[in-house]
């Protein structure tokens, strides 16, 4: 072929070309193409290379044209591409934009491929082009807009910082002199750049100016500005930014505007959807706080729960729109109360952070910021100390993560100082709680570096609550000054309708009150009176904070009362104790507070409302207490609130005259734990047979009964109390279900008085009350009224003095050989029996004297003690004065109870053995960690011998008995004897436990497994099974009681640790006294056997072992 065949072949590719575009017939297409490869196929001749390239861009725009109507390869053009360049001179004009060409071929290659050596390479030749192609070029800006979309992209995948700065500053210089058709995608182009290096920077010069160049786009869009979704998504996006830093409310508009226009254009599995619901969202709840807008929450909620709905299952944004529904119910329950809303807020925020892992950095802290507020609002309310401390923890990770130029930082460092305030005021130790002090200030004062105008005054307020803390825990004066005037100007930036006002009052009081010490002027009581009626008034009715405000009006009005003495301040404080406890929407932690704080007056003033006081407070206790998915947590409460609470109420009543009151209040406070469970298992028999409706409510109740019941620990908050709270809400609901069936009004309400005195059918239970107020004792009589002991003024002091001593004593008398003959010995066994013999005249004396004429001698008597009395041995008092003097022991058998329903539940009890009774034996003599217990063998042994054959008898010992084998056995067998070491955990009563082959058998395993539905009797050869929590003695937490909760009818325990030594002689003489003279094994028989025991080994077992076992049950 000639060198002038290709010349003559142009015509027909180019005359083909312009006959599609004329008549767009794609066979003729076809052809055009055919021809244009065929030409370029053979290259082109020396003097046709400009008619080539002219050619070869009709060519290129022709493959692309029907790649886009047809599909199919469009990288035919870019193979011809490279021949032409080959030809082509490095100085022709055209070059450039073959360049471009060529550089967007392999953008697109990258799009498809994601191979980044597709866009490095497409970068070095845009960069090329750019060099070579001259400044007055007419295809130059559009040359420098791609190379600039490209080194954005490459930023995109790399973060090189480099790549953005070019992008931008090509940008800027397309603008500078840009034809018309660039001047929307170019400016949107560089907003979207600048938005991306202000995240990297966190310059604020870049948002303002992205902020104009997307205004700019929005301008020029007029006609349909909502048709581009991408401009409005990126407009609202930079908007918020911008309203976060320098807090135009018009900017807020603006931008939630724009949101609205993307939720309501965008389809649910666009990429941007969730993002534009969350960003939304938080934008209203913003403006919520700035305007007093219900409606812009409620707005928010249903926005978010209609994304999730329709939205991708599967987007990567959906954890934290579940968070920001959490921080949105959480702000309605700020502006509402509702305590429903506050459950799921931190449901829904715990799924957030536990589904989070995908998200960016400062989402992930956004999420932990959010659940740590949501947990620090329900600690104030409920005073969960896993709570403030899951919320601390939350919020440290959040600062972690979140870098200063995020607008989240803010949020952060705002609930970050409120925790840490509250934290301080709970701290015990005062160098802990002034640390946690100094972090809470410091976090609000660099949030008021960075805040907007509008968020000031939140953070104002909060400045000042962490100062009045501070002042209470270090005295500094100049604390109360800047805190008022902090609170002031807190309130000058506050518009009067706004829905923070009130609490901004609130603390503005508090700060009124922390002068009145030092000044103790009427005029301050005034100015603080006239704060908290302003609180009153800007407070939303049914707020939380009610309480809170009604506790302060109490404090002024007794403050003023101080001063002045008038009746009517006395009485206008109560009211309003009286309303702080009794405000339904008020969290159950300051409810409680409130229902003490109103105890503590009436017994400081003598107050008449004194009962009710009590019985308010036990009342919100419980409801307090169910709240709570650990038994640790609950235990930790009593203790730190309320350890006195039941013996205090009851006391109170008794001075009240109120016996029978005493008796119920009594039992409504004490062994809450055992309370609680005893609800789980409420038997239904009279529900089911009420008809297939109460079969329905029994078999609902039983198995949410049975989901509450599972085992419950420490640190087992979280994911796992959210469910428990769950659960316990439906469980109150299937209550009050039953409680509205014909007959059942009454079901699982407190006691009264006629329901309680049937534990005393089978002889009286004595109280025995130590209180602060008064020592007292009340028995409990099956068929006649109960009869109140009060004992002289100064006998808890008496009766605390001899537990102290009795310790010590009982201590130095186990240091002794069993053989010592020393005279040390001798002394200590002479002080022993002078506090049984004090123990008899201050207490057990009385309490005989007035059983006698209605109890005869040798009968059955239960003790239940409380306070310091748990811990001395009742059942071994004796005068010791002389020969022929009658002790106790002597008169009446003693058993113990925890409480009256606990004795009442044993009665009750049905046992399905019906077979031939069997006994297990269950011995671990060496156990890790522990002492060796030389005579478990013998006594085991001893044990069988003494067994009639009739009683089927099975043995576990050394490797046998493992934990999970003892459970089963107790499970299965009648009766059970039980020598290993036993172990009273004191910090952690539910933690006490015996010592297995395999581990610890613990009071909750024993609990949670039922072991008693067989069993009737069980002997705890071990130490400190009957001892309890000495810091909570009236929740009567140790291992015999658990047995007997657990369903063992009669449990033989001790008060302390047992010489092993001896322990066989008791063992002997008891087991010989529970056999009937006709060869029956009678476990009805236990107390009395015990009495018999102690008689028969007095001259071969000392008295202070002799006195360590007890009965406990019927």
């Amino acid at each position: 072929m000639s060198s002038q065949e290709p010349q003559s072949s142009v015509d027909p590719r180019d005359k083909q070309h312009a006959l599609y575009q004329k008549n767009r017939d794609s066979a003729t297409f076809d052809l055009a193409i055919r021809h244009y490869c065929a030409a370029f196929d053979l290259g082109p001749a020396p003097d046709t290379k400009v008619d080539c390239l002219l050619s070869y861009f009709r060519f290129h725009h022709a493959l692309l044209l029907r790649h886009q109507e047809q599909g199919g390869d469009h990288t035919i053009a870019n193979k011809y591409l490279d021949k032409v360049l080959e030809f082509t001179p490095a100085t022709h004009h055209l070059r450039p934009v073959l360049l471009s060409l060529q550089a967007a071929s392999y953008t697109k290659r990258y799009q498809h491929t994601k191979d980044i050596a597709d866009l490095h390479t497409a970068v070095e030749i845009f960069r090329t082009a750019t060099d070579t192609i001259p400044a007055t070029h007419p295809q130059r800006a559009h040359l420098l807009m791609q190379y600039a979309s490209a080194l954005h992209t490459r930023f995109m995948v790399l973060k090189d910082e480099n790549d953005l700065n070019l992008a931008i500053q090509h940008f800027e210089t397309v603008l500078e002199g840009c034809p018309e058709p660039l001047l929307i995608p170019t400016r949107r182009a560089l907003a979207f750049a600048l938005d991306s290096r202000y995240k990297l920077r966190y310059d604020i010069n870049d948002v303002e100016r992205a902020v104009e160049a997307y205004a700019a786009v929005i301008d020029m869009l007029q006609q349909e500005p909502m048709e581009n979704l991408f401009v409005c998504m990126g407009y609202a996006v930079v908007l918020r930014v911008w309203f976060y830093r320098k807090g135009n409310l018009g900017d807020l508009h603006v931008a939630i505007r724009y949101f609205e226009i993307v939720i309501r254009r965008c389809p649910p599995s666009h990429e941007h959807y969730f993002i534009a619901v969350t960003f939304y969202a938080t934008l209203l709840i913003t403006r919520s706080e700035q305007r007093e807008s219900i409606q812009d929450i409620d707005t928010a909620i249903g926005c978010i729960r209609n994304g999730m709905t329709v939205g991708r299952a599967d987007d990567p944004s959906r954890p934290e729109l579940v968070s920001i529904l959490g921080y949105c119910l959480t702000s309605r329950f700020l502006h509402c109360g509702s305590a429903a809303d506050l459950e799921s807020a931190v449901e829904n925020c715990y799924t957030g952070v536990s589904s989070d892992s995908s998200l960016n950095a400062g989402a992930r802290a956004g999420n932990m910021s959010r659940l740590a507020f949501a947990l620090f609002t329900r600690y104030q309310l409920q005073g969960d100390e896993m709570d403030s401390t899951r919320a601390k923890t939350y919020l440290k990770q959040a600062l972690e993560l979140c870098p200063s130029g995020l607008p989240i930082r803010l949020t952060i460092l705002n609930n970050g100082g409120r925790i840490f305030a509250n934290l301080a005021k709970k701290n015990s130790d005062p160098s802990r709680a002034r640390a946690d002090l100094e972090l809470s200030i410091e976090y609000f004062y660099e949030a008021l570096d960075l805040c907007y105008e509008s968020a000031r005054s939140v953070i104002l307020t909060n400045l000042a609550v962490a100062l009045l803390y501070r002042y209470s825990l270090l005295g500094d004066l100049s604390d109360i000054d800047v805190a008022f005037l902090l609170s002031k100007a807190s309130l000058e930036l506050r518009a009067e309708d706004h829905w923070l006002r009130g609490l901004t009052f609130l603390v503005q009081a508090k700060a009124v009150i922390a002068m009145f010490p030092r000044r103790r002027t009427t005029v301050d009581t005034e100015i603080a009176l006239d704060i908290l009626h302003a609180a009153r008034d800007a407070f939303t009715p049914g707020h939380a904070m009610l309480v809170e405000m009604y506790r302060e009006l109490s404090n002024v009005h007794l403050m003023r009362h101080a001063i002045t003495n008038s009746s009517i301040d006395l009485e206008d404080a109560f009211k309003y104790r009286i309303a702080a406890a009794q405000y339904s929407n008020g969290g159950s932690q300051v409810r409680f507070e409130a229902a003490m704080q109103w105890v503590e007056g009436a017994e400081k003033f003598n107050h008449p409302s004194m009962l009710d006081a009590y019985r308010s407070a036990i009342r919100i206790l419980d409801l307090h207490l169910v709240l709570k998915p650990s038994v640790n947590l609950r235990h930790d409460i009593i203790k730190k609130q309320a350890l006195s609470i039941c013996v205090d109420a009851t006391s109170c009543a008794l001075r009240r005259q109120d016996v029978v009151g005493a008796v119920e209040m009594f039992e409504q406070s004490r062994g809450l734990f055992w309370t609680f469970m005893a609800r789980l298992r409420t038997p239904l028999d009279e529900l089911r047979a009420s008809g297939p409706g109460g079969r329905d409510l029994a078999d609902e109740f039983e198995s949410l009964s049975r989901q509450l019941e599972m085992p419950m620990t420490l640190g087992d908050d979280g994911e796992y109390g959210q469910k428990f709270r769950r659960l316990h809400r439906d469980w109150n609901a299937a209550v009050d279900k039953i409680r509205s069936t014909d007959g059942f009004d009454k079901f699982l309400l407190p006691p009264s008085y006629e329901d309680l005195r049937v534990a005393a059918i089978g002889g009286p239970v004595i109280i025995l009350n130590a209180s602060r107020h008064s020592c007292d004792a009340v028995i409990v009589l099956a068929n006649a009224e109960p009869i109140h002991i009060a004992f002289q003024q100064g006998t808890l002091s008496e009766i605390d003095v001899m537990s102290s001593d009795f310790e010590v004593v009982r201590h130095r008398l186990r240091q002794y050989p069993n053989d010592s003959d020393s005279e040390e010995k001798k002394e200590d066994e002479r002080k022993l029996l002078g506090l049984l013999r004090g123990l008899w005249n201050s207490i057990v004396c009385e309490v005989v004297r007035r059983l006698e004429p209605h109890v005869p001698k040798n009968s059955r008597i239960w003790w239940c003690p409380t306070g310091v009395f748990t811990s001395l041995p009742i059942h071994a008092a004796h005068p010791y004065r002389g020969k022929g003097e009658r002790g106790l022991s002597d008169v009446y058998v003693s058993s113990y109870t925890p409480t009256l329903s606990a004795l009442i539940r044993s009665r009750n009890k049905r046992n399905a053995q019906q077979g031939v009774p069997s006994f297990v034996s269950i011995g671990q003599p060496d156990s890790a960690g522990y002492n060796l217990l030389v005579t478990v063998r013998q006594e085991l042994d001893l044990v069988r011998q003494l067994l009639p054959e009739s009683v089927r008898f099975t043995e576990l010992t050394d490797e046998a008995a493992t934990r999970e084998a003892a459970l089963t056995a107790l499970r299965t067998h009648t009766f059970a004897h039980l020598a290993c070491h036993g172990q009273q955990v004191l910090e952690r009563p539910y933690n006490s436990h015996f010592a297995m082959h395999d581990g610890h058998l613990t009071l909750l395993d024993i609990v949670h497994s039922q072991v008693g539905h067989e069993t009737e009797f069980a002997f705890l050869s071990a130490c400190k099974t009957a001892t309890g929590d000495v810091d909570a003695p009236d929740e009567v937490i140790h291992l015999a009681a658990a047995l007997q909760f657990a369903g063992v009818g009669n449990v033989v325990g001790t008060m302390s640790s047992v010489d092993d030594q001896v322990v066989v002689y008791t063992v002997e003489a008891f087991y010989r006294a529970m056999v009937r003279e006709d060869g029956v094994f009678d476990p009805s028989r236990a107390a009395r056997a015990l009495r018999a025991a102690t008689r028969a080994t007095k001259d071969r077992v000392p008295l202070d072992q002799r006195i360590v076992f007890i009965h406990i049950g019927v």
